[in-house]
């Protein structure tokens, strides 16, 4: 068969031997002639360099190793030997936007159909971005090969399996092959053989992580196998004329969440590197009639090692695009203080809209207690199967609402703020109640006009449990045109981490409290600081507190937060969308006059800062050192947050991004400075002042334009 289409610049043609996907700046294509797909080429369209040198390109697309279609020997170096080629390929397409989410772009879904199983290899494209994004759905046609075999591997009579042995020999390999949940997404063979890699690990379940980025480096080698857990590979070819390399990424959970067997997202075989972990057992597989992998992405860059970290920054943009209205807010949520769901009332939240009205919050989330249920994180316990245990578990607290939600929704409303609530999608059976779960959300949205819910508890068991909860956020994105926020709880159970399932969402990044010692300012800065590099922070809420709580738990602690004062503690947020996790009746006069002075003018410019490219600048925040960001808007414009811990120096160089020789205007927004022309040197570094300690200086910048 022969198939073409085009999207913008976005292609795809199939020849009924080679299939090719690209656009004017990356292009990729794959021998299809064989039992599974073959790589053959990956080209750089801007700078014409083609990545692989292989010339026996590896076969790949693994249906798990399991006997059935597909299969993939043990060693990715060696070629596949499948069981049985597909009856019928087919290719599909259409245009997506994912709910005005995302950039929109051409989809490609390549259908294999084997005689048990169809495999639906699906491909994103963007216009004009150097992106190219695949997962493989699989659906059961009927029992296939590997289930039949399932009941009878350990008989010394399997004549079910005379395939099996016939294509691997011995029934030692049949053991060796068995499905353990480490199929590969993709493949990228015959690398340049002087590549260097970095490969970037992220941590959530931040109730017990406080080190959530690290990373490893090294150098391809012809005798290594290597397997690496984490999201991101980047890979540099130095021997390239234009600096140049590309990076892998595997769209799936942190470890702590990972499902169906995985063990590592990477492995590295010689100059072959290889996405591995699809997220789907065996023992789920046999039950399942369809199941969705994880997925994964290739994205390709010119230049030195910002430029890598500004492709890095398009592809968050390109799958969740920035929209002021959804994407930048000053939340305040109930549960920082410790009170918990017990205050929660109708009295008590009029006088907290007050107080947030004066404040300038944007948003005001109540947690849990609003509701008739007893929650999982409430004062009396938990439990799941919310509906099982009370069919009215949603419904508001009639107790503590008696005219339920209408008069703070007004207030709400004419304070100029969104309301928002706690939620718990209910995690029983692998959310097989994710349907009522969506329409309790989008009824709440419709009576009351809730804008933002915070989904807590979360505790995915499954690669199934997780697409549960993907449909649930996917059905009430499409049925309130994605005006609803959806804050994804990331800090505790089995969660979808940074890089899974959770373009619809923004992410609630970590809960602490002075009541247990375990927030400091400079904490919540480093965390922000480590990923921004990494994630688009206006995806992240990270969380500034009433700083005079519990002071006497910090007594002699030069870093305690009431050290570091409330004025500190909310500037060191500022890049991202902060969160008052507080009741906001607990502060003291002087705390509330800063915060209702500092946050009207930081509301000013949060939209156009977090629609920048937010990058970090100075030194990893220790809280004894000198730190930052920087917000790209533009060419030669943009924002600066120059960020002094405690230290005894009043001068510091930064070294800014995409900044080498230039004059530039500083106009002073926030904080100390003051209003001046500077000039950066051939390594873009800039000198800042800065007197006393847990000081700041938010700046506005642009280049001076020569004459």
């Amino acid at each position: 068969m022969n198939f073409d289409k085009t999207y913008e610049d976005c292609y795809v043609s199939f020849d009924g031997s080679n299939l090719t996907i690209g656009n004017n700046r990356i292009e990729r294509s794959w021998d299809m002639k064989g039992e599974i797909p073959r790589s053959l080429s990956f080209r750089n369209k801007t700078t014409e360099k083609e990545w692989f040198s292989d010339p026996n390109p590896v076969g790949w697309l693994s249906v798990g190793r399991t006997g059935s279609a597909g299969e993939i020997m043990p060693d990715p170096g060696k070629d596949s030997r499948p069981v049985e080629k597909p009856v019928n390929c087919t290719i599909a397409t259409h245009t997506d936007d994912d709910f005005g989410f995302a950039v929109p772009h051409l989809v490609v879904d390549v259908e294999l159909e084997y005689q048990s199983l169809k495999v639906i290899w699906r491909h994103i494209i963007y216009p004009e971005l150097s992106i190219l994004r695949n997962s493989i759905i699989l659906e059961k046609k009927s029992p296939t090969f590997s289930d039949r075999c399932a009941d009878s591997r350990d008989k010394e009579e399997r004549p079910e399996a005379a395939g099996m042995d016939e294509a691997f020999g011995k029934k030692e390999m049949w053991d060796r092959t068995r499905f353990k949940g480490e199929g590969y997404i993709d493949v990228l063979p015959g690398l340049p053989i002087h590549c260097k890699w970095k490969s970037v690990c992220f941590q959530d379940a931040t109730d017990h992580h406080n080190n959530l980025v690290s990373s490893q480096e090294g150098l391809l080698y012809s005798n290594e196998k290597s397997a690496f857990s984490g999201n991101l590979l980047f890979v540099k070819d130095p021997m390239s004329e234009a600096e140049e390399g590309f990076l892998a990424v595997k769209e799936g959970p942190t470890p702590v969440a990972y499902q169906g067997g995985v063990t590592h997202d990477f492995e590295i075989c010689g100059n072959n590197v290889l996405t591995s972990g699809w997220g789907v057992s065996a023992e789920e597989w046999r039950e399942a009639q369809a199941m969705t992998t994880y997925g994964s992405a290739v994205v390709l860059w010119e230049g030195d090692g910002e430029d890598a970290i500004l492709a890095l920054q398009q592809y968050h943009r390109a799958i969740h695009r920035y929209h002021p209205e959804r994407d930048a807010f000053v939340m305040c949520n109930t549960w920082g203080d410790r009170s918990r769901s017990v205050i929660i009332n109708e009295d008590f939240m009029q006088k907290e809209l007050s107080l947030a009205k004066s404040l300038g919050i944007s948003c005001y989330q109540i947690d849990a207690g609003w509701q008739e249920g007893v929650s999982t994180v409430s004062a009396q316990g938990g439990i799941e199967g919310y509906y099982r245990s009370n069919p009215d578990y949603w419904h508001v607290n009639g107790k503590g609402f008696p005219k339920g939600l209408q008069p703070i929704a007004g207030q709400a409303k004419n304070g100029n703020m969104d309301l928002g609530l706690w939620f718990s999608p209910d995690s029983l059976d692998d959310f097989c109640n994710w349907e009522k779960d969506a329409d309790t959300l989008i009824g709440l949205y419709r009576e009351y006009g809730i804008k933002a819910f915070k989904l807590d508890a979360v505790h995915i068991r499954s690669k199934k449990g997780e697409e549960n909860l993907f449909a649930m956020m996917r059905k009430v994105t499409e049925e309130t045109d994605g005006k609803v926020i959806l804050n994804l709880d990331i800090t505790a159970q089995t969660r979808n981490g940074y890089y899974g399932r959770v373009q619809y969402a923004s992410l609630f990044l970590e809960n602490r409290y002075t009541d247990w010692h375990n927030y400091y300012p400079h904490w919540t800065l480093r965390n922000l600081w480590m990923l921004s590099g990494y994630y688009p922070t206006f995806r992240l809420q990270t969380e500034f507190l009433n700083v005079n709580r519990n002071r006497e738990l910090y007594s002699g602690d030069a870093l305690a937060p009431s050290v570091c004062g409330m004025e500190y503690a909310f500037a060191v947020t500022m890049f991202s969308n902060p969160l008052a996790w507080m009741t906001l009746t607990g502060l003291d006069k002087a705390s509330r006059n800063t915060l209702e002075r500092m946050i009207p003018i930081y509301r000013n410019y949060q939209s156009d800062i977090l629609s920048g490219i937010v990058l970090p600048i100075g030194e990893e925040p220790s809280g004894t050192g000198w730190t930052g960001f920087q917000s790209i808007t533009g060419d030669g414009k943009g924002y600066l947050l120059i960020l002094k811990e405690r230290n005894d120096g009043e001068r510091h160089s930064y070294a800014l991004w995409k900044m080498k020789d230039r004059e530039i205007k500083l106009h002073r927004l926030m904080g100390q400075g003051e209003d001046r022309m500077a000039k950066t040197d051939g390594a873009g570094r800039m000198e800042f002042c800065l007197t006393g300690n847990f000081q700041y200086a938010l700046y506005a910048y642009e280049k001076v334009t020569e004459s």
